[in-house]
């Protein structure tokens, strides 16, 4: 099954070039990706701000000791936010994320957004999604990488979810998502999430028609 769905699907999960360290020689190689690291987005309240504001608990990607990595939100140009690899940890002084128990902040204009906006604006447009990070396996550490375009274009994925188009129960209290405008199970997944689902879904039913031909 591994086998046929990387020979269908394989090329949306591409590996990542990266260049490891061995003395004091720089080897570039191809390295596979263990996690892709995503944040939910919301439009910034602030009528003056409007960025794409991601929600993410803690920019924290390594707490090891020694290989501490964070990630730091970079505005740039009309507000578009781009994310750096940093090594260490956050400042003590500085929010570890954007989102705590109280509700959330936009990092580009501090605004404080409360749980009810996000659930709101999630209920009528949807929460948006922005890739942060890479991780790749690689020895004798796990290698971290920035977003790019590139990466973010291999998910950009048309994919009939219709097999997915199922209402989520309407239960508040173990159902949580429902009250963010996910109200399908379809809108748990990324386009590239479904299609794998789907494809394994359908491997597992070729593998029981030949069990049963057999």
């Amino acid at each position: 099954m591994k086998r046929e769905a990387y020979q269908k699907i394989g090329k949306f999960y591409p590996k990542v070039r990266i260049t490891q360290k061995i003395g004091d020689t720089a080897i570039e190689k191809d390295a596979n990706v263990i996690a892709w690291i995503w944040a939910r987005t919301v439009t910034c309240p602030n009528p003056a701000c409007r960025c794409k504001m991601p929600l993410v608990h803690s920019f924290v990607l390594s707490r090891k000791k020694g290989e501490e990595i964070h990630i730091v939100p970079i505005v740039g140009d009309g507000k578009a936010i781009r994310y750096e690899i940093r090594n260490g940890l956050p400042p003590k002084d500085s929010p570890e994320g954007t989102v705590d128990r109280s509700g959330a902040h936009c990092c580009v204009c501090h605004t404080p957004v409360d749980f009810q906006y996000i659930r709101d604006y999630g209920k009528k447009h949807g929460l948006g999604a922005q890739l942060i990070a890479i991780v790749a396996d690689s020895e004798p550490r796990r290698c971290y990488l920035e977003a790019s375009d590139e990466y973010n274009n291999c998910i950009n994925i048309d994919i009939d979810s219709s097999e997915l188009d199922i209402k989520l129960p309407n239960n508040p209290r173990d159902f949580k998502t429902p009250n963010y405008g996910m109200a399908r199970f379809s809108d748990l997944f990324s386009p590239r999430q479904l299609l794998a689902l789907t494809t394994f879904s359908d491997l597992i039913g070729e593998v029981v028609d030949r069990v049963r031909q057999d």
